[in-house]
């Protein structure tokens, strides 16, 4: 049985992954775009970030694997995305700018938690 948190899993988003590279404007490198399971809590907060300093966050997302900062999401199912444009609301698109790690109380699993930011800009472009 998946630990409860693995559960809660029951709404899809879809990911751009990072590449960890930027293009010669930039912007970041992303993936195709991709549908995962997470748990999705739209507020507004503030957290640190690795450095020690305070960004509003947008949105929290507890997910079971590993997502590298600078990935892009958005809460929506993949067939509801329309090829290279978006469903009508860009605003809505994140970027990834915080991630936790906690171990379950008796370390059978880890709980991946992602801070994000909304992005205010067209979605990224496949490299």
């Amino acid at each position: 049985m998946p630990p409860h948190y693995r559960r809660q899993l029951n709404q899809k988003a879809i990911l751009w992954e990072s590449t960890g590279r930027v293009d010669r404007h930039g912007e970041p490198i992303v993936e195709a775009p991709v549908e995962i399971d997470c748990r999705w809590i739209t507020k507004r907060m503030e957290e640190l970030d690795k450095d020690g300093n305070v960004i509003s966050l947008d949105a929290q997302v507890v997910v079971k694997q590993e997502i590298p900062i600078g990935s892009v999401m958005i809460l929506a199912e993949l067939q509801e995305w329309h090829g290279t444009g978006s469903m009508g609301d860009d605003d809505e698109l994140m970027v990834v700018v915080t991630e936790a790690e906690t171990p379950t109380l008796k370390n059978r699993g880890i709980r991946r938690t992602l801070g994000l930011k909304r992005r205010h800009d067209t979605p990224p472009e496949v490299g």
